[in-house]
């Protein structure tokens, strides 16, 4: 199956953003990461909305070996640094106040 994002509000196709960005599924309260995932960044060509999909079938779970060494490895990386490591929380309520 594709999947194609449309912009409802703009009618049009997602297009392709950036190509293997990480998403760090958080969980309980305080948040904390539970599940690292690649995924790929989509934005609205007209209204410059921006979405995650495209996720990977094999995401890397807080229990697995090497789940530390590789969230403190993102931190540092050039994909955090450019603003494509994306927490993704729980619930409205969990995301932090910036």
């Amino acid at each position: 199956m594709t999947t194609k994002i449309i912009c409802v509000k703009d009618q049009v196709a997602y297009e392709v953003l950036k190509v293997g960005v990480e998403a760090i599924d958080m969980f309980s309260s305080p948040p904390e990461p539970y599940k690292i995932t690649p995924a790929d960044a989509f934005q609205c060509p007209v209204c410059g909305h921006v979405n995650l999909a495209g996720f990977a079938e094999k995401p890397t779970f807080h229990h697995e070996p090497g789940f530390q060494k590789k969230l403190k490895d993102l931190e540092k990386s050039d994909l955090a640094k450019d603003g494509w490591v994306i927490n993704v929380y729980e619930s409205k309520k969990d995301v932090p106040i910036k």
